[in-house]
C-alpha cells in the first residue's frame, strides 16, 4: 500500500484484564490515497455509531474507513482512507500500574 509505518495518526495502549488474565490493548490508525470499493466501512457514524472490525486471529484486527479521524494532509482532491490495526497481547510485567 505504500503506508509509511512512521507516520501514524495516532497509536494508543492500555492494560486491561483482571490478575492472571492481564492483557495489553492497542491500536493504531494510518491514512491512505484510495477508496473502499467492495466490502464494509468498518466505522459509519450515521448508521452504527460504532466500529466493525474484521478480526484476523483472535487477537488482532483490521478495518478500513472513509469516515476519517486526524487526517494530517487531506486536501478535498483525492480520496483518503483510514487503515485502523487493534491487537491484544499477554501483558507479562507483574509490578501493577498506579
Amino acid at each position: 500500500m505504500g503506508i509509511d509505518y512512521t507516520k501514524d495518526s495516532e497509536s494508543h495502549g492500555f492494560y486491561t484484564g483482571e490478575e492472571d488474565e492481564e492483557e495489553y490493548f492497542a491500536g493504531v490508525w494510518y491514512h491512505f490515497v484510495g477508496k473502499i470499493v467492495s466490502g464494509r466501512d468498518r466505522f459509519n457514524r450515521e448508521v452504527t455509531r460504532s466500529s466493525d472490525f474484521e478480526d484476523v486471529d483472535g487477537n488482532f484486527s483490521v478495518g478500513l474507513s472513509q469516515d476519517l479521524e486526524l487526517v494530517p494532509f487531506e486536501d478535498g482532491k483525492l480520496p483518503f482512507t483510514q487503515i485502523d490495526f487493534q491487537f491484544t497481547i499477554p501483558w507479562k510485567i507483574k509490578k501493577k500500574i498506579e
